[in-house]
């Protein structure tokens, strides 16, 4: 653990998911895969490109770039005007989007949490309210209901995509404390870091982040660096 700035007291402390508590990449893929194989399988193969999707995905966030702030609402218009271009008539791109949609939030939370993750959480839980902000559509209560998180926020739902400020404002209205009593934990030096700074939060950058190699500094220093999440065991809560 690497400390870039004098730690102050904490009374919260929030996490990043994806890449944060488990290695989302493998995760992502598969349910990327599993999609592919469904619209193959339910409309036709021309719609198992996954190639062709990434083209129509960038079409979509050009023409309507808020868009990037709600993946869930991003990945189901982009199903939806896709099918449509590839000929399926208007309510059955709608259905076939639906469906496609529904299964994919289900592949896409089919997460296993390490019994050290839980563990550690489970601690620091006991010392200090814990919530969860992620930009990513993973969801808690299909892959970790007993989470010991006291809520969680969402971009999309929630307001837009962090480095943005909006979800660390809502966390922080709810929690109902200063910003710099919430230490935020992420790996993203960009999304977690920045975004936590620029609040006026504590932020604690975990790196690498698994499975991947390890990302450069951001323009914004954390609070501290740490490898592994045990580490924040050591923190003084």
């Amino acid at each position: 653990m690497k400390f870039y700035r004098r730690l102050c007291p904490i009374e919260a402390i929030s996490f990043d998911l994806d890449d944060t508590l488990y290695n989302n990449k493998p995760v992502l893929l598969a349910a990327e895969s599993r999609l592919m194989t469904w619209l193959g399988h339910h409309f036709h193969s021309k719609a198992a490109d996954t190639a062709w999707w990434r083209e129509q995905k960038r079409l979509m966030l050009a023409g309507e770039p808020g868009l990037r702030h709600d993946t869930t609402k991003l990945r189901h218009r982009t199903l939806e005007t896709g099918l449509r271009a590839l000929g399926a008539k208007q309510c059955e791109a709608q259905e076939l989007a639906d469906g496609a949609m529904a299964n994919f939030l289900e592949w896409r939370s089919q997460i296993v949490l390490a019994p050290e993750v839980k563990r550690v959480l489970a601690v620091l839980a006991q010392r200090r309210p814990l919530v969860a902000i992620t930009n990513g559509n993973a969801s808690l209560a299909r892959f970790w209901p007993e989470a010991p998180f006291q809520f969680s926020v969402h971009a999309g739902p929630d307001g837009r995509m962090k480095p943005d400020k909006d979800l660390f404002l809502s966390t922080l209205e709810r929690l109902d404390i200063a910003p710099v009593a919430l230490l935020h934990i992420g790996d993203h030096p960009r999304a977690d870091i920045q975004g936590a700074n620029r609040v006026g939060c504590q932020s604690g950058w975990l790196t690498p982040p698994y499975g991947q190699a390890p990302r450069p500094m951001g323009q914004s220093l954390p609070t501290f660096s740490f490898s592994q999440l045990e580490q924040l065991l050591q923190l003084p809560l």
